[in-house]
């Protein structure tokens, strides 16, 4: 039995085509893959924002309501738990205005992976 070379020849074009084909689909999916990923860290991110908004403001309720030792016009760095990412903080400004409100300043500041966020919020509490 004689192999023909054009017979050859022609599998070695089908495999190298399905090769390429391969990779051109793999390269896709791994683009996808990656967008994935981030939106998934923005998304953490995003909820790890939330959360640390709400500890402020709810050390600044208790703070409020605890009028013995009320610290107010001063910033506090507050501890975060081990939940938060690692380079996750959490600074709280009370400040006291002239017709008996306090307004809260949230600073806060998260990173995970390559993302970071900043956070600034302003409540107003009567």
């Amino acid at each position: 039995m004689k192999i023909r070379k054009e017979q050859s020849g022609f599998v070695l074009m089908v495999v190298l085509a399905l090769i390429s084909l391969f990779a051109a689909e793999m390269y896709m999916m791994s683009t996808d893959s990656f967008s994935l990923m981030f939106r998934t860290n923005d998304i953490y991110l995003e909820a790890v924002e939330k959360n640390l908004i709400l500890s402020g403001l709810a050390w600044s309720e208790e703070n409020i309501r605890n009028e013995e030792n009320k610290i107010v016009n001063k910033t506090i760095q507050l501890n975060l738990p081990a939940g938060f990412p690692g380079e996750s903080k959490l600074d709280v400004l009370l400040e006291e205005s002239s017709e008996n409100h306090v307004r809260i300043n949230i600073n806060a500041y998260c990173k995970f992976v390559n993302q970071a966020h900043k956070i600034h919020r302003t409540f107003i509490i009567d």
